[in-house]
Parts: structure tokens; C-alpha cells; sequence
């Protein structure tokens, strides 16, 4: 198990890496989902990184 988290976190690292390299206009090009900035869909992709369960089941909540 431990190395699938290595294996995890180094392509996290490694996203990290691609995603500074990006400029401006990069991150406000449009991306391959139509009407999503390429700034918006890596905003989704890691949102759920920030969420713990609760907080994720308590938005469903309001």
C-alpha cells in the first residue's frame, strides 16, 4: 500500500511540475471540456483533495 501512495505522490509532484510552467494565458486558455478554462478544470480535479468527508457530505446538506 505504501507504494501506491509513493507512486501517488510523485505524480502529483510531477502534475505540480507541468502546471507551474504554465503562463497566463495558459491557464486561461480553453481547455479540452467546452466552456472550462484549463484554470477551472485543474481547480476541479483538485478540490477533493481539500475535502475531508464530512465537509463533503455536509455541502449536500444545505
Amino acid at each position: 500500500m505504501a507504494d501506491m501512495w509513493d507512486v501517488i505522490a510523485e505524480e502529483r509532484g510531477a502534475l505540480a511540475d507541468d502546471l507551474a510552467r504554465l503562463s497566463d494565458e495558459q491557464w486561461q486558455s480553453e481547455s479540452l471540456c467546452p466552456e472550462w478554462s484549463v484554470r477551472r478544470v485543474v481547480g476541479h480535479m483538485t478540490a477533493t483533495a481539500k475535502l475531508t468527508p464530512v465537509s463533503f457530505l455536509g455541502a449536500f446538506a444545505k
